[in-house]
């Protein structure tokens, strides 16, 4: 069995890309935020809009990463019980492996991630995106194109946008309690399992 986890809300407890544009982009960033979540803008165009107008530097956002990120109770929990069982995990993220890789700290070397990440550009940052072969239309990385590479049964974990092309697939969902996500999915009616702890995940 293969775990496929969003990182920003899901393994932190909160959007670490969120608070570090609230830090040090533009205001503008929130109508780039607003519009994705209504489905008005991919979200990948809205997180380029978004970064170009950053004005700190990579150290910068590593360093408030690592003061305002948490992982969530019983991630390493889970993490060992899944090890135990032979499951696989993979950290599927639409943000950034240089933040990703600062809030989990020792425990990075523990799952495998797909993620974007940040290149200095003459004004803010341009993304470089994860490869081709995980993008859908409006996600790049899309958890269900990793998920369609995958063989045996596989559990979706996210809370987010960029979690619910999910909804239409076959993986068995956890949504943190109470997030986007889990309000589409009862929308929709479609099963799944709030959460709080990811020790109720295993």
């Amino acid at each position: 069995m293969t775990f496929l986890c969003d990182f920003d809300g899901t393994v932190a407890t909160r959007d670490i890309g969120a608070a570090l544009l609230a830090r040090f982009g533009r205001p503008a960033w929130r109508l780039w935020d607003v519009l994705a979540h209504r489905g008005a803008l991919p979200l990948r165009v809205a997180q380029d809009l978004q970064w170009r107008g950053v004005r700190a530097s990579i150290q910068e956002l590593r360093a408030e990463a690592f003061r305002v990120g948490r992982v969530r109770p019983g991630f390493e929990e889970f993490l060992a019980k899944t090890a135990a069982d032979g499951h696989r995990i993979i950290v599927v993220s639409s943000g950034f492996s240089f933040y990703i890789d600062a809030v989990l700290g020792p425990l990075r070397s523990r799952v495998e991630l797909i993620a974007n990440d940040l290149l200095p550009a003459v004004k803010g940052f341009r993304i470089a995106w994860a490869p081709l072969r995980y993008a859908c239309a409006s996600h790049r990385p899309c958890k269900v194109a990793v998920l369609r590479k995958l063989p045996g049964s596989t559990v979706l974990v996210g809370d987010g946008v960029s979690d619910t092309c999910g909804l239409r697939s076959s993986a068995t969902i956890f949504a943190v309690e109470g997030s986007f996500l889990a309000r589409l999915a009862s929308a929709q009616r479609r099963p799944f399992t709030a959460f709080t702890d990811f020790r109720a995940v295993v």
